[in-house]
């Protein structure tokens, strides 16, 4: 009797940790799942204002390129070639 009773006490005791284990590591797997969603918002937010600076400083360029073709009253052919050997890039 003393032997099955040991025996069930240590069978609860493996049945008890592999319980606690499990729920740890939901835990452990939740708490990941948070911070890496916490991290895609962040660097979401951080590469729309990456987008959002390019193209601020985009539209200045094309703003200072439209000043510059209308102060000089351009012909459009003229405001085609000035753009021409503006722009460096190909």
């Amino acid at each position: 009797m003393k032997k099955n009773l040991l025996i069930l006490g240590n069978v609860l005791m493996v049945l008890a940790l592999i319980l606690f284990v499990f729920i740890y590591a939901g835990q452990e797997q939740h708490e990941f799942l948070l911070s890496r969603k916490d991290a895609f918002e962040n660097m979401t937010v951080a590469m729309e204002q990456v987008a959002t600076n390019y193209l601020i400083g985009e539209q200045r360029v094309c703003d200072s390129w439209a000043n510059t073709i209308n102060t000089c009253k351009m012909t459009p052919d003229e405001a085609i070639e000035f753009l021409s050997a503006s722009v460096t890039s190909p």
